[in-house]
């Protein structure tokens, strides 16, 4: 349906003027990931509507897009697989929540666990390399950086949101733990040697 869709807006990109034929494909691909994301996105609002999360959900958009643009991590294989993925995500962050909540002490050593394990990810493995593409190692710094930079600062948010809603400061907490799982889950280990890493000498 989606795929109907895309190419239905590109004939008519290209009947209009306003992309050559020879850049169909491209628009396509451009297209496909726009509306996926927009269904991603609407349906984790949703969710958070259903189950009276709206906070968290927003929360989710922001944080899990803004790090992910930079730190990279697990990509489903399917736009299904990947829809799937971000409700679970997003969901299972709230059971995660309430089950914190239960204990004052072991809320204290979650926290303290969650943020060593995180930062330590983010340190060693970040940015996951995307090997069909040629990236100059001075980029791949950078989006370390940037991505360790957003990583504090969300963060602060959290501890910041402790004096307003206590739930959703815990909730933010563990949305840094859903990007750093999947970040572990591209197996980041067997690609600290640049020989291993599609990176552009440029």
């Amino acid at each position: 349906m989606i795929t109907k869709f895309v190419n239905g807006i590109a004939d008519f990109f290209i009947e209009k003027g306003t992309i050559e034929e020879s850049k169909k494909d491209i628009c396509k691909v451009g297209l496909d990931v726009i509306i996926c994301t927009c269904i991603n996105y609407f349906s984790i609002i949703a969710l958070g509507v259903i189950i009276n999360n709206i906070g968290g959900a927003l929360l989710f958009i922001a944080c899990f897009t803004s790090i992910r643009s930079y730190s990279g991590g697990y990509h489903a294989g399917t736009r299904k697989a990947c829809w799937g993925v971000m409700c679970f995500a997003y969901g299972i962050s709230k059971i995660l929540v309430n089950i914190i909540l239960m204990d004052f002490l072991f809320r204290k050593f979650t926290f303290a666990i969650i943020g060593l394990f995180v930062f330590v990810i983010f340190l060693l493995f970040v940015p996951i390399i995307d090997k069909t593409k040629k990236f100059r190692k001075e980029d791949l710094k950078k989006k370390k950086i940037v991505a360790i930079l957003l990583l504090l600062f969300w963060t602060i948010v959290s501890y910041i949101l402790r004096e307003f809603s206590l739930f959703l400061s815990i909730q933010l907490f563990v949305f840094l733990l859903i990007i750093s799982i999947m970040v572990v889950l591209c197996r980041p280990w067997r690609r600290i040697d640049d020989s291993d890493c599609s990176v552009s000498d440029i």
